[in-house]
This record gives structure tokens, sequence and C-alpha cells, in this order.
């Protein structure tokens, strides 16, 4: 789990520490933002091009999504294949979810809120319960 303390870690960083452990899969977790205030919901982002575990990716990816916009009540805006760095450049099975949208009025205040911040962590995880439990 990185960071550990309120400090910043460069993508590089991050994706070394990945790579360097023996961990089984990295999750980044984020928060989105937008010009238009009206967008909303939550997505996950995988890489198959780049990264070598790109199909368990995908797998992750999808797990996670269903279970994590189901606990959170958001809008399911689906998995996507991108091309970012922390996930193009690490050896492990990996992803990015964008919880929501910060620049949504709503969802900033659900987003805020330390109840709904658990409802995701639960999400996350019972979306990697169920990639876990596929092998």
């Amino acid at each position: 789990l990185t960071p550990s303390s309120d400090i910043f870690l460069e993508l590089n960083e991050r994706t070394d520490i990945a790579n360097e452990s023996d961990y089984d899969a990295f999750i980044s977790i984020h928060a989105n933002a937008s010009i238009s205030p009206a967008a909303n919901g939550t997505e996950t982002y995988f890489d198959i091009d780049y990264n070598f575990n790109g199909p368990k990716s995908v797998e992750m990816a999808k797990t996670v999504q269903q279970a994590l916009y189901r606990e959170i009540g958001t809008n399911n805006r689906g998995i996507k294949e991108q091309n970012l760095y922390v996930n193009r450049n690490n050896a492990l099975p990996s992803i990015l979810v964008e919880l929501g949208f910060l620049t949504n009025p709503a969802e900033e205040s659900l987003l805020r809120q330390d109840e709904n911040r658990q409802k995701a962590a639960i999400g996350i995880r019972k979306g990697l319960e169920n990639y876990f439990n596929q092998f």
C-alpha cells in the first residue's frame, strides 16, 4: 500500500515498488474530474497492449468495476483500455479505478463521506475476491 504517509510518489516510483514486490495485483485508486459538472460515474482502466498480464488485468477490471459501482451506487461507466503509465509499466495485473467525479457536486459529496469511501473499499475488496476466486 503506497503511500503510507502524506507524501507524493512519482509514477515510476509506484511501479518500481510493485515490480520489485511479490504482490499479486496493483490497484490505483482515484477520483475523476471533468470540465462538465454533469459527468458522473465509476470507471476502471486497464492496459492490454504493454502489460504482459493484460488479459488478467481485463478480468480484474471487470470484477472490480462490477462490485464497486454496485456497492457505492454510482453510474457504471464500464471498463476501458487506456495507455496509463501505472498500468502499462506494471509487471502485475493492474487497474486504475476512478471512484467518481469530484467536479460533480453529488459525487463530490458522496466521496467526502467516510461511509461511502468505506463502501468503495468494500466494493474493491469484493471485486478482488471475485477475481482471485477465478484462479
